[in-house]
């Protein structure tokens, strides 16, 4: 496949075929001028899902770009709409906002590890957000998956054409097809004083060199290794062990850094493992469908060797200074044998704490353990000679648009979701289910009471609405009327809906066509009938209690013969 490059006008050609506690930290402002740094953004998104920032002398790159809101309708047989597809959440918006405000302007790369929509969702706004100068990504179809997990397809195909589309309108190169040896100089380089080695990246291939279907994509996730001051930080991505890439990872680490006095494990704890540890059940801390070999089928292709990796590695072990915990932390991808070969100093999980299981902790008695799904905007780990320093921060809350919509973002980066309504600076704000202000007139339930919201930005207060024929009153607080009300010189009944009654009997009482209660106008045998004898009108003054909660002084109109 060709690629363009359009931004040289050349043509590039890529040959087919216990978790830790620490202080808070406030970053400054993308307006405030800061020290040149190098340092790892993990954005807290609240969920399993990736989205890494990296940071060098004013170089910025990014590994991952997290959920997204959009997703396949179904309309396009290309992309059905198959069951466990993620909907109804997204973070491209606080993605674009935590880079806006550490001072993005442009992206050197990104890496899209792996075709899975809580990895690379978000990767078509970022790219239509910021320049970018190139993509790393594995090429990808569904066809790459054997036919046993169709089921496991997603949207997969659906997200790696909405990236690639991006990449080519934005003119961002396209770099793929990294296991063949003749792109062997594109798989390591530099972002400021970051060098950038990207891993696990064989592939299997026909003698054709076509590529051959794997179990899950899973298989396929590109592992970016980040050295800086002699440190290492590891990110994983969600490396799987099914066809051994967690186990030759490993291994190709310990021969790299094995001799280098830095890496030496210290003589702390070493792991003890018990026999048997209780299953996990990953629904229960997270809506994101994982992909377990208990919920698919596995092959053994036989292609590559693998090692027994539910052993302690008893050979020679390395210490690295920070790792990304593989998928989430999930206990299947994080085996025995790859945590205590690796050994990390301190690890990152990129959503919840509760994910890091008691497995994991017994292989990695000395790591400190930070997570993204937390009260925290960012894990950010910065490089020094000493070590990598990790803490968690939060931000300055603010308002920004992105696109056509202007959105709020708290402490931690995040926006309000729910649809509801949220004071800001002692004034009320209705928000859509992306977080944006809210651009309709709609109905919102405000403290179990409903009011109705317009794109003016306000409640309609002391008035009429009249929606699809059927009339509400909101009152001086904005609510809507619910039973009797006084409006101007006549009374009005509405319904436990709001809805104001009209040509109907309350009880003894009628209303006529225009909702106005007719005091004159009597129940007799079922029949409306007026009353030969007049009324007579008493003036009582009580507290006249309405549906709505409230109560108002006020008249009642009282028969003379029915008191």
């Amino acid at each position: 496949m060709i690629y363009i490059n359009c931004k040289a006008r050349k043509i590039k050609k890529i040959v087919a075929a216990g978790i830790a506690t620490a202080s808070i930290w406030m970053l400054p402002s993308s307006t405030e001028a800061a020290p040149q740094e190098t340092k790892i953004h993990f954005i807290s998104l609240n969920s399993a899902t990736d989205a890494i920032l990296l940071e060098s002398n004013g170089h910025y790159g990014l590994v991952d770009f997290g959920e997204d809101w959009d997703y396949p309708d179904g309309t396009d047989s290309r992309y059905p709409l198959r069951s466990g597809i993620t909907k109804g959440v997204g973070y491209e918006q606080q993605v674009i906002h935590y880079l806006k405000s550490q001072g993005v302007e442009k992206l050197d790369f990104c890496v899209a590890t792996h075709s899975h929509s809580d990895h690379i969702g978000g990767g078509d706004e970022i790219l239509d957000a910021f320049p970018t100068d190139r993509l790393y990504i594995n090429r990808y179809d569904d066809s790459y998956i054997v036919k046993e997990n169709e089921f496991h397809l997603w949207d997969n195909q659906y997200i790696y054409d909405d990236i690639i589309d991006a990449a080519n309108r934005n003119n961002t190169e396209i770099i793929t097809d990294l296991d063949l040896e003749e792109n062997t100089e594109y798989r390591s380089f530099t972002l400021g004083d970051m060098s950038i080695d990207l891993m696990n990246l064989q592939r299997r291939r026909d003698k054709n060199r076509q590529i051959l279907p794997v179990v899950d994509e899973n298989e396929n996730c590109i592992v970016t290794k980040i050295t800086a001051y002699g440190r290492t930080a590891l990110l994983t991505a969600d490396i799987d062990p099914t066809e051994g890439d967690t186990g030759r990872l490993a291994n190709q680490l310990i021969e790299e850094l094995g001799d280098l006095p830095q890496y030496q494990p210290e003589n702390r704890a070493e792991p003890e493992l018990k026999e048997e540890y209780p299953k996990e059940n990953y629904k229960a801390v997270s809506a994101t469908v994982f992909d377990l070999p208990e919920n698919r089928v596995v092959k053994d292709t036989g292609v590559f060797e693998k090692i027994d990796e539910t052993q302690i590695n008893t050979g020679k072990r390395i210490s690295i200074d920070l790792m990304k915990m593989a998928h989430h932390s999930n206990d299947w991808n994080n085996t025995t044998y790859f945590l205590t070969s690796l050994n990390p100093k301190a690890v990152v999980i990129t959503g919840y704490e509760t994910s890091f299981t008691e497995r994991e902790r017994d292989c990695l008695p000395n790591s400190k353990v930070y997570a993204t799904a937390t009260d925290s905007a960012a894990v950010i780990s910065e490089f020094h000679d000493s070590g990598i320093k990790t803490r968690y921060v939060k931000l300055s809350p603010e308002w920004m648009k992105i696109d056509d919509g202007w959105y709020y973002f708290d402490e931690n980066g995040r926006t309000f979701t729910d649809e509801s309504v949220h004071e800001i600076d002692g004034k009320p704000y209705c928000f859509d289910a992306k977080g944006a202000v809210e651009k309709e007139n709609r109905w919102v339930k405000v403290n179990g009471k409903w009011k109705y919201w317009l794109v003016t930005g306000e409640f309609q207060k002391d008035s009429w609405l009249k929606l699809n024929d059927v009339s509400y009153y909101l009152d001086e607080q904005g609510n809507v009327v619910i039973g009797w009300k006084q409006i101007d010189d006549s009374w009005y009944y509405f319904n436990e809906d709001g809805t104001m009654a009209t040509d109907s009997w309350i009880g003894e009482d009628y209303v006529d066509v225009s909702g106005a209660w007719k005091p004159e106008i009597l129940k007799e045998n079922g029949c409306p009938q007026e009353e030969s004898g007049g009324i007579a009108i008493v003036t009582e003054a009580i507290q006249h209690q309405i549906g709505n909660g409230l109560t108002e002084s006020g008249t009642i109109l009282m028969r003379r013969a029915g008191w």
